[in-house]
């Protein structure tokens, strides 16, 4: 509770409107598990202990996908709000590739594409890419 109330959300409301780079990420989720277990070795898994209440898990929060949830929340934003101001940055760099609902049903490189694309805009469009392709890999479609 301590972590989910004090530790993430304070971390969370930078990281909605930042870029977090990987190492970033990787030193947050280490200090809270050194919390968590008192700078001892970990007692349950990592697995188990992300996986919900529900599934026998401890529904401890992996600030890696907070920060994807956070983009990936953008993206609905984006395509259920007509013209809306805020929209104008993100469909001048999205309508050189045909928009951004065409490039979600591509198969892109994320490199690949113009190199003056915002990398905030970048982590959206990789981490949607990522969340398409473990749906399909699961429902086998």
């Amino acid at each position: 509770m301590l972590v989910k109330t004090l530790g993430i959300s304070k971390l969370v409301y930078a990281a909605s409107m930042l870029c977090v780079p990987d190492m970033v990420i990787k030193t947050v989720q280490t200090k809270i598990l050194k919390f968590l277990w008192k700078n001892k070795k970990d007692k349950v898994k990592r697995s188990v202990l992300y996986q919900p209440l529900s599934h026998g898990g401890l529904n401890f929060p992996n600030f890696h996908t907070v920060i994807k949830s956070l983009r990936l929340s953008w993206l609905d934003r984006f395509l259920n709000c007509t013209n809306e101001s805020w929209q104008a940055i993100l469909n001048d760099f999205f309508n050189r590739y045909g928009g951004l609902s065409f490039l979600l049903k591509c198969n892109y490189d994320s490199k690949k594409l113009d190199e003056n694309l915002p990398l905030y805009y970048r982590e959206i469009l990789d981490y949607s890419k990522e969340t398409i392709t473990i749906y399909f890999r699961k429902t086998n479609i």
